[in-house]
């Protein structure tokens, strides 16, 4: 028994269509999978980098309060002539208090911004003023 198969031009066309509609349902799956793979890698690359930013302000943070605890000072010469010693150390300490501070408000606005990222879960990174 012989089996033969014959195409005819109906059956031709029918089956380009049949073949591109296949080919389309294809195309956008690869692409859903794509643009969900996509927004994945840019949200953990954004909590990434909230992470590295809030670990380096730290480190920051820690050298800011090394200076604001170092003895060496650097007074000015015109201060120390007029007798201003005390106030010429004042001004240094308030200088580094002034950038401890400033740093500090930095790690602050990262912490809205990881809580923005993360939610609920960073509720033990809470700073006092």
């Amino acid at each position: 028994m012989s089996i033969c198969l014959s195409l005819t031009s109906a059956d031709i066309s029918l089956t380009k269509e049949v073949v591109a509609i296949i080919g389309t349902v294809g195309a956008l799956a690869i692409g859903i999978l794509g643009l969900n793979t996509w927004r994945r890698q840019l949200h953990g690359t954004s909590k990434f980098e909230v992470a590295k930013n809030i670990l380096t302000t730290t480190y920051k943070i820690e050298d800011a309060i090394q200076a604001v605890r170092s003895p060496m000072l650097h007074l000015r010469k015109e201060g120390v002539e007029e007798g201003r010693t005390l106030e010429e150390e004042q001004r240094i300490y308030a200088e580094r208090l002034q950038r401890l501070n400033e740093k500090r408000a930095e790690l602050r606005t990262l912490a809205l911004e990881a809580r923005a990222i993360w939610g609920g879960k960073t509720t033990s990174m809470q700073f006092k003023t």
